[in-house]
């Protein structure tokens, strides 16, 4: 049988830095990650056909497809693409083809705040306890399956996403695991989330105008406040209780400031100090940074004010 042995978790906040800093650490060639693509098509039979289909030419490889698909994003959604670093076949937010696929965020935001919390259920385990004993099955097969595909029994699980409320469950059954947060500035953080709301469902198709209704915005700061607000507490005290040594707690700053620093505290606790050239290379040559975010001018930009936010309120 196979065994999942040291995995890490990239767990944080959303709109906290996750997907960069998974896509940099998906350069270290000893861990392993299902991919987008695999986490929305979680069959291994269908990894390795899609993988024999494009050694023989029938399928494009991923390099290219992924190109194609970036293209094709930033036609139909270039709010959206602008947002979020899309390749499908790197890391990206594991629990979200297996909300979607229960039908989670697919109404709730035209539905009110209260339906719109209870249709991210990231943090609250007690929210629906049937729902995340699922993911607990859900993420050890994906696991195995992912260490099946790549065919080695020596790599290292990495899962990036929100999924708080399987922490620590997932803590209880790796006690050799590592833990991994990116944290950022409370009014950075929100103002993001809640236009990246608005970013995302333009990309389904369930706004009928770019500049939403004003009770649409409140309603969006009202939840996204009391969701968030839930996580970074829930957050807090799980990396608090550093039973083994093994959480890492980066801000996000400090990364896009100097991440080179950044990464070596987090091989510190992931691999005793020993940062791997791939990675190092990687950062080197720029990529997978954020200082291209800066720059960008989103069409969607409405301030913490405008969603109806008093963050010093929050932080006291």
């Amino acid at each position: 049988s196979v065994e999942v042995t040291r995995p890490v978790f990239v767990i944080s906040g959303a709109r906290s830095g996750s997907t960069t800093m998974g896509h940099t650490l998906d350069h270290d060639l000893s861990f392993v990650s299902p991919t987008g693509i695999m986490t929305i098509f979680p069959f291994l039979w269908a990894w390795k056909a899609a993988r024999c289909l494009s050694k023989w030419g029938l399928l494009p490889t991923a390099s290219h497809a992924s190109r194609k698909l970036r293209e094709l994003a930033r036609w139909h959604a270039p709010e959206f693409v602008s947002r979020h670093e899309l390749d499908p076949f790197k890391p990206d937010t594991f629990e979200v083809p297996f909300l979607l696929n229960r039908g989670f965020f697919a109404t709730a935001y035209d539905l009110g705040p209260e339906q719109m919390l209870a249709n991210n259920p990231v943090s609250d385990r007690g929210s629906d306890p049937l729902l995340w004993a699922d993911f607990d099955r859900y993420i050890e097969d994906m696991m195995k399956k992912t260490l099946c595909f790549h065919g080695s029994s020596s790599a290292r699980v990495m899962i990036k996403g929100h999924f708080l409320a399987a922490a620590e469950g997932l803590e209880s059954r790796h006690s050799a695991a590592t833990f991994l947060t990116v944290t950022r500035e409370p009014e950075k953080r929100l103002a993001s989330m809640m236009n990246f709301v608005f970013a995302s469902r333009l990309v389904t198709g369930t706004v009928t105008a770019v500049v939403p209704d004003k009770k649409s915005v409140l309603d969006v700061g009202e939840a996204v406040t009391r969701l968030e607000v839930d996580y970074i507490e829930r957050e807090r005290r799980f990396f608090a209780r550093n039973k083994g040594g093994r959480k890492v707690v980066i801000e996000f700053g400090e990364y896009v400031k100097n991440p080179s620093k950044a990464i070596d505290d987090i091989y510190k606790i992931v691999n005793e100090g020993s940062v791997p050239e791939e990675v190092r290379d990687a950062l080197a040559r720029g990529k997978d940074g954020h200082e291209r975010r800066s720059k960008m001018k989103y069409t969607i930009n409405m301030s913490l004010a405008e969603f109806g936010v008093d963050i010093d309120k929050i932080k006291g």
